[in-house]
């Protein structure tokens, strides 16, 4: 009889799902940062300026949109995580994973 261990695997997300998640995050960052929703994509940098393409947040308002994100979402985003945070996609993907 083989030994076989079973790992719990996190269920993937339905397309309409993560649909769902991205436009919301969007809608958050956009009244946080002023920009346009129709202009933020997953490659936007949050510090970057906003004449760059950026979306020109300062450390205080992306520690606002975090804390928002965890109320929104009822999700805890560890400190460390939150470090190495620069683009929108590292956020939503985030969101998508452990939502």
């Amino acid at each position: 009889m083989k030994n076989t261990v079973k790992t719990k695997e996190k269920p993937v997300k339905s397309l309409q799902k993560q649909s769902d998640i991205i436009k919301r995050s969007n809608a958050i960052i956009a009244e946080l940062s002023g920009v346009d929703k129709e202009k933020i994509n997953p490659d936007s940098n949050f510090f970057k300026e906003k004449e760059s393409g950026g979306l020109g947040m300062s450390t205080t308002n992306f520690a606002k949109l975090i804390q928002r994100f965890q109320n929104e979402f009822s999700i805890n985003i560890e400190a460390g995580y939150v470090l190495g945070i620069s683009q929108v996609m590292n956020l939503t993907g985030y969101l998508i994973q452990n939502t």
